[in-house]
C-alpha cells in the first residue's frame, strides 16, 4: 500500500507539474501579444491610408494599447518577425498617441519645438522626447527607428511601414502589421508609397522621376547611388515603367519634393 501511495503521489505531482508550465505556456503566449487591439483601433479609424484624428483621439483603445506595450518584453519574443512587427506597431501607435495629445493640429511641425529644422538640430523634435515605453522602459521614435529597426531588421520597406501621421510618411494601415503577414504587408505599404502621385510621380516622355525626399534622406537603405534606388523603386512600378527605366536607367533624373509634414486627417 505504501508503495502505491508513492505511486499516486508521483502521478499527482507530474500532473501538477504538467499543469503549471502549460498554465505558464500560455501566460508566455499571451505576452507575446496578438495586436487584434491595435488593428480593431486602426480599422475604426483609418481608410485608404487617411485617419479620422477626430474619433480616434477619443478611442481608449489606442491607450489601452499603449499601456499594452509597456507590459511586453519583444527579447522574450522566439521569432525573428515577431519582434519586427511589434517594433513596428510601437513607432505607429507611439506616432498616432503623440499627435492625439495635441490634437487638433494642422501639422507634425506644431509638436515640434522652435520648429522642424531648430527642434531636430536642438534634438527637441517629437521624435527625439522619450515617450515610448516598452518593457518600462522609455525610447524616443528616433531611437526605435535609427537604432532599433534599421540597423536589427535592414529591410528597406520599413521606410514606408513606419507611419508618422503626416502626408509625406508611409501611410497608416487599418490594420496592425503582424508576424504571420508582415512580408506581404511591407510589400504592399512599398508599391502604395512608390505609387503615390502625391509623393512620386514618373515621366517616361522626359525620363523625370519626381521623388520623396526619404528616397534621398534614407538613400543607404536602397542602394549606394540614384542609379540603385532608381532600380530599387522600379520593381514596385507598372510593367512598363519598370521596363524602362531598367533599359535606360542612366537617362533617367532624379528631382526630389518637398516633404509634407500636413497631418494626414481625414474629414468624415
Amino acid at each position: 500500500m505504501f508503495i502505491n501511495d508513492l505511486r499516486n503521489r508521483g502521478r499527482y505531482l507530474v500532473l501538477v507539474t504538467i499543469f503549471v508550465c502549460f498554465c505558464n505556456f500560455n501566460a508566455n503566449a499571451t505576452s507575446l501579444m496578438p495586436h487584434d487591439l491595435f488593428t480593431k483601433v486602426l480599422s475604426k479609424h483609418v481608410s485608404e491610408g487617411r485617419i479620422n484624428f477626430t474619433d480616434l483621439c477619443k478611442d481608449e483603445g489606442l491607450n489601452q494599447y499603449i499601456e499594452k506595450l509597456n507590459t511586453i518584453d519583444p527579447q522574450s519574443m522566439a521569432q525573428e518577425k515577431e519582434r519586427f512587427s511589434f517594433w513596428l506597431n510601437v513607432y505607429n501607435a507611439y506616432s498616432l498617441w503623440a499627435i492625439c495629445k495635441r490634437y487638433p493640429i494642422k501639422s507634425i511641425n506644431d509638436l515640434n519645438f522652435g520648429g522642424l529644422i531648430v527642434s531636430v538640430f536642438l534634438k527637441k523634435s517629437v521624435w527625439d522626447k522619450p515617450f515610448v515605453m516598452v518593457n518600462h522602459k522609455p525610447y524616443t521614435l528616433r531611437q526605435v527607428d535609427h537604432e532599433i529597426l534599421r540597423p536589427t531588421f535592414k529591410d528597406p520597406r520599413i521606410q514606408f511601414a513606419i507611419a508618422c501621421g503626416a502626408v509625406g510618411c508611409g501611410a497608416s494601415r487599418s490594420e496592425a502589421y503582424e508576424a504571420k503577414s508582415i512580408e506581404a504587408q511591407l510589400d504592399d505599404q512599398a508599391r502604395k508609397f512608390i505609387n503615390n502621385p502625391i509623393l512620386n510621380n514618373f515621366n517616361k516622355d522626359k525620363k523625370m522621376a519626381e521623388l520623396s525626399p526619404l528616397f534621398n534622406w534614407s538613400r543607404k537603405l536602397f542602394g549606394k547611388d540614384e542609379r540603385e534606388v532608381l532600380l530599387y523603386i522600379s520593381a514596385y512600378l507598372p510593367q512598363d515603367l519598370r521596363n524602362d527605366i531598367i533599359e535606360n536607367t542612366s537617362s533617367w533624373k532624379i528631382k526630389y519634393n518637398k516633404y509634407d509634414l500636413t497631418i494626414n486627417d481625414r474629414v468624415k
